[in-house]
């Protein structure tokens, strides 16, 4: 399943410029596998409100 990239939180918008690289490894970094990786946690839990 492939996954569209997201744009940075506004936060990183409004302090980065749209040329910094920094945008480059925000994308690389949500397109990581964590469970695949083995990391645990990462599957949030069901909550109810």
């Amino acid at each position: 399943m492939a996954h569209k990239a997201k744009k940075p939180k506004p936060m990183l918008n409004a302090s980065v410029s749209d040329t910094n690289p920094v945008h480059v490894v925000d994308v690389f970094v949500n397109e990581l596998d964590l469970v695949k990786l083995g990391f645990e946690g990462v599957i949030p839990a069901d909550t109810f409100l």
